[in-house]
């Protein structure tokens, strides 16, 4: 089995969002030149074309003729965009000094949920903040433990950054009576993925391998590494592995999805809400001759079973969906099932 450092700096690298920026020669700063610039680089680093469903040939075939001499910036930016569109992937993206484009911005839906709605109307005392105000967190009716976890970003667990990340066992004492607890990342834009395991550790009770991933590392689409496993175990002094649900939603990404990822397998958690959306890949930056700077997918993730996790997202074990509401409604129908369902297994 791969080791635990080794294969969670591959993790780490997709959830902090951020890669190397790795420069190569000078080539011509040509519209044409730009467009064959970020084309070649995502033919020979991209890692899922397939899970995606993408031809990337045809793409070219269809994008590159409407690349002139003549063709301004903002011109080359929209087409450049539109070929980047289909790749519907979160970790994509091409920033300008006048726009910033990612895959998949036109693919996620607002739910309208908030955590006002849940403060003002679900917890007790109308809850309590801590780690840096990342988390919120309180009481439930029918004594059930609730945290929301705002995201997962931070320097690694070894830096001043990210000590925010041990005050889940302040807020796991005072909820160590609860029947049951909902873990919320629903909105979580993600962060490091360090934290997001050291976090979910402390809802297991024993090891089990829970991913896989492959490095694209040829010319050929279907050029990888042979996979390596990341196991999810137990972290941090103790462990609260009573019934627990994990709210997630279309906007639960990067680390929020390794933390779902994390705890979906063992038998005590449940993962509830809507499909989150596949945004897994660990990526580099790389630069334009024009300066421009734009990000590439080169990890595929895998099931321990060898299945792709890549391609549509993650769906949830109980799909509840939360349409667009008024900023005044005062129920969450997704956290209402989730307190059902602790309530019956309690």
């Amino acid at each position: 089995m791969t080791s635990y450092r080794s294969i969670l700096f591959v993790f780490c690298l997709s959830f902090c969002g951020c890669g190397d920026v790795i420069l190569g020669s000078d080539p011509p700063n040509t519209p044409e030149a730009n467009f064959e610039h970020l084309w070649r680089d995502y033919d020979r680093y991209y890692a899922l074309f397939d899970a995606k469903g993408v031809n990337w040939q045809m793409l070219y075939d269809q994008y590159r003729p409407q690349v002139t001499a003549q063709t301004n910036e903002r011109e080359l930016f929209a087409i450049l965009s539109a070929m980047l569109t289909p790749l519907n992937d979160g970790h994509v993206s091409l920033t300008a000094p006048f726009a910033r484009f990612q895959s998949n911005q036109d693919s996620r839906v607002p739910d309208g949920f908030n955590t006002n709605r849940v403060r003002m109307h679900y917890l007790e005392n109308r809850g309590y903040q801590t780690g840096g105000n990342r988390f919120l967190y309180g009481r439930l009716e029918g004594n059930i433990g609730y945290i929301y976890i705002r995201s997962f970003s931070g320097g690694g667990l070894t830096g001043s950054a990210a000590n925010w990340v041990y005050d889940i066992d302040i807020v796991l004492e005072d909820l160590k009576d609860v029947i049951g607890m909902v873990l919320d990342v629903r909105r979580n834009s993600g962060g490091n993925g360090m934290n997001a395991y050291e976090l979910a550790g402390r809802f297991v009770d024993y090891e089990q391998i829970v991913v896989q991933a492959q490095i694209r590392n040829g010319p050929k689409h279907t050029d990888f590494t042979a996979p390596e496993t990341w196991s999810m175990r137990p972290r941090g002094e103790s462990q609260y592995i009573r019934p627990t649900v994990v709210l997630v939603n279309n906007f639960s990404v990067s680390a929020a999805e390794l933390f779902m990822l994390a705890l979906r397998r063992y038998s005590h958690i449940t993962v509830m809400g809507s499909t989150t959306p596949g945004s897994l890949s660990a990526n580099i930056y790389r630069e334009l001759p024009n300066g421009w700077i734009y990000r590439i997918s080169t990890v595929r993730t895998l099931s321990p079973e060898g299945e792709s996790l890549d391609s549509g997202g993650l769906a949830p074990d109980i799909h509840v969906p939360f349409e667009p509401v008024p900023e005044e409604t005062i129920r969450d129908p997704v956290l209402d099932a989730a307190m059902a369902l602790l309530k019956e297994q309690s």
